[in-house]
């Protein structure tokens, strides 16, 4: 109701001053959304990224072009609790299977889910205890944030490569459809808006110029002349009445009336 009422009494200029501001950045996330979307789709057509050992691992070349990786290294089984406002989120580990601990894997998991985290990986743990991690590396720094300061208080400060990610269980395809899907969402939700807001902006406009060349049309209203009377004339007396015998041309004849 609020949204209606504003749109029908708001005046042009108004919704080009908010068009003004809001286009750009919703034209911006529609450019971004298009590109990470034909990101994904590139990656898609691609093969997955081939594991590679933690120990291994170099600072660059190790993702693709949506920044999705996959790691293998031993699981560690200690939780690092984190507190996150209400509940707890819990941090995973990977670790390298064999030689110096000079780069880790985190990864943050909701406490109602952790169980369901550890079957998961269950599944991707060889009998030698090789854990194979598929994910997008995460670049919050809030995540980031929230990683350290779990791990600082569990286990002593390392000073090493420390890599977040955001891991995902399910078949490779579907997870880079779902996240595409997300993309389309976003590109057909911003595109609305914009042909919206903008179509608005020009029925507001054509509205009030042909408001206002009705006016300009509108024939003037045309006012009586009332004429002043003159004091000095004499007014004119209307005639006697003259008295008149309904009778005077019959056979009867009115007393009193001279013949």
């Amino acid at each position: 109701m609020l949204i209606r009422s504003f749109i029908r009494f708001s005046p042009w200029w108004l919704i080009s001053v908010i068009s003004f501001y809001v286009t750009p950045s919703v034209g911006r996330m529609v450019i971004d959304s298009v590109a990470a979307r034909d990101q994904l789709q590139l990656a898609r057509n691609a093969a997955a990224p081939v594991p590679v050992p933690l120990h291994q691992l170099s600072r660059s070349g190790f993702a693709n072009q949506i920044d999705e990786v996959a790691i293998s290294g031993q699981l560690v089984g200690t939780l690092y609790p984190t507190t996150t406002g209400e509940g707890q989120d819990v941090v995973l580990t990977l670790v390298p299977s064999e030689g110096d601990l000079v780069a880790q894997l985190a990864f943050v998991v909701d406490e109602n889910d952790v169980l369901d985290t550890l079957h998961a990986l269950a599944t991707m743990t060889d009998p030698n205890g090789q854990t194979i991690l598929r994910g997008f590396i995460s670049q919050s720094a809030t995540e980031r944030s929230r990683v350290v300061q779990a791990l600082e208080r569990g286990a002593p400060a390392f000073t090493g490569e420390l890599i977040i990610v955001e891991p995902f269980y399910g078949r490779r395809d579907a997870v880079l459809a779902g996240e595409m899907e997300t993309h389309n969402i976003a590109i057909g939700f911003g595109g609305f808006l914009i042909v919206m807001i903008n179509g608005l902006i020009v029925w507001k406009f054509r509205a009030a110029r042909r408001r206002g060349a009705k006016k300009a049309h509108k024939p003037p209203i045309k006012v009586q002349e009332m004429k002043t009377p003159d004091p000095w004339d004499t007014p004119k007396r209307a005639p006697e009445s003259v008295d008149t015998d309904p009778f005077q041309d019959g056979p009867i004849i009115t007393i009193g009336r001279k013949m």
